[in-house]
């Protein structure tokens, strides 16, 4: 694999990394010390060495650490399109992740009336022309 780059993907960059590991029957208690092979040095430096351990733990500190704001990840969510070099099942995960990450920021994950209402939205604004969309926090 190639060293993550700032400003890269990250969703796709550890979609890409879980299933390198996973078709080298990798166990997962590896997985955090060899992505902290591919990352840059300041990516996890606050985290404790217990922390840094823990695959699921560096991944969150990870997406937080290179996430965007609400409105940048709602944007990029819908204008998201596949790709001609990726395989119609990574941008399935591509899709589903970032509206994960459209849900977590603007704290709709748990609150099923706020996911319906950012799904709504964003319904809308594939309906109106790109000069009428204005940022809407909900």
């Amino acid at each position: 694999m190639q060293p993550f780059k700032a400003g890269s993907d990250i969703t796709l960059y550890l979609f890409t990394f879980q299933r390198t590991c996973s078709k080298a029957a990798l166990e997962k208690e590896t997985w955090s010390r060899r992505l902290l092979t591919f990352l840059p040095e300041m990516s996890i430096a606050r985290m404790t060495d217990e922390g840094a351990r823990d695959y699921d733990k560096v991944q969150l500190q990870l997406r937080k650490r290179y996430s965007l704001c609400s409105e940048a990840l709602r944007m990029k969510y819908r204008n998201t399109r596949r790709s001609q070099r990726e395989s119609y099942f990574q941008f399935r995960y591509k899709s589903m992740s970032l509206l994960e990450e459209c849900l977590n920021s603007a704290d709709a994950h748990e609150d099923q009336q706020r996911g319906i209402e950012l799904i709504a939205l964003e319904q809308f604004y594939a309906s109106i022309s790109e000069k009428m969309c204005l940022p809407v926090d909900l």
